[in-house]
């Protein structure tokens, strides 16, 4: 632990990273990650950090989920006239999944997946009416409904527990130019519930940002720390991840960058994609993104492009 600390890491990123890799100064620490937060000026991290925001602007350049309710403060509005032809359907086949989370933050906290059919909302193990799901959602604060985006067959086989996501870093060079730092493949397992969150027990691949070719898994248990372990198949599912590539990144990839050039104001994000069968979808973007998942297996600043621009922004 005092190792972790004089180096500016956390305990469990002694085990995940080695020593010898901390030594190496090729990781970027928790404490730089902490001054991450205000490379992007203040109407990037705005847009970033709210999901409402997000979608409104950035769903003008790329798709984007559909928000239909907004919470806050003992009060509800409805964000889109789709809503009430969803809640107006009352065919027992069509069935409309619905994500629930908090409109600002991140981490896979307080996520829920509510489902609506023929007037009917399924929570869990709880059935609702429409009003009292609308009720039910005014007593969170700061709250959104949107539409559940179902990920294409390659992921869904991968893991079908959760929705498995790419994260991808984007920065800007001393040019303005955009490129990817890094580029992972997120995948469930069970033991992290109903997400693919790294830090809740799911699993993180990268991959190469030319090609799209997985590399191995890795797990590691930030609540318990111990050495990663390494899956060239899923552990719960035995797909193979190692070697396989991940469909339709060429256009994940090329999106990425273009939406960096279209919102020039953003200089570093973590996009959040999720692949379905019609294309790459974005979920947000994390001005915060952290970084554990994307130095699993090599550390960011062998990159000399990604050490510049932290150095740029006087983070190391």
């Amino acid at each position: 632990m005092l190792f972790g600390v004089w180096h500016g890491f956390a305990a469990d990123r002694v085990y995940l990273y080695g020593r010898r890799g901390i030594k190496s100064g090729e990781y970027l620490s928790d404490v730089q990650r902490q001054f991450t937060r205000f490379i992007n000026a203040k109407p990037a991290r705005e847009l970033l950090e709210d999901k409402l925001l997000f979608a409104h602007l950035v769903g003008k350049l790329t798709r984007v989920p559909e928000n239909y309710l907004y919470s806050d403060r003992q009060r509800q509005v409805i964000v889109s006239d789709h809503w009430h032809e969803l809640t107006a359907c009352r065919d027992p086949n069509r069935k409309y999944r619905l994500v629930m989370k908090p409109a600002r933050g991140g981490g896979g906290v307080e996520i829920s997946f509510p489902t609506l059919c023929s007037g009917v909302v399924t929570l869990a193990d709880s059935s609702m009416t429409v009003d009292e799901f609308h009720q039910f959602v005014s007593q969170r604060n700061g709250y959104i409904v949107s539409q559940f985006i179902e990920q294409s067959a390659f992921f869904e086989r991968l893991y079908p527990g959760t929705t498995n996501t790419l994260r991808v870093i984007c920065m800007r060079d001393g040019s303005g130019q955009p490129f990817i730092a890094r580029a992972v493949l997120r995948l469930g397992s069970a033991r992290s519930g109903t997400v693919d969150n790294f830090g809740q027990g799911g699993l993180v691949a990268p991959f190469d940002v030319t090609t799209g070719v997985l590399a191995e898994a890795v797990d590691h248990d930030a609540s318990s720390p111990r050495q990663p372990r390494f899956y060239a198949h899923h552990p719960d599912t035995g797909e193979a991840i190692a070697g396989e590539e991940v469909p339709g990144w060429a256009v994940a990839r090329d999106e990425s960058l273009r939406l960096m050039r279209e919102v020039p104001f953003i200089n570093y994000v973590g996009w959040d994609i999720v692949m379905s069968s019609d294309g790459p979808v974005f979920l947000e973007g994390n001005n915060y993104t952290g970084v554990r998942l994307a130095q699993s297996q090599e550390g960011l600043l062998r990159d000399v492009r990604v050490r510049q621009f932290y150095e740029r922004f006087g983070i190391i």
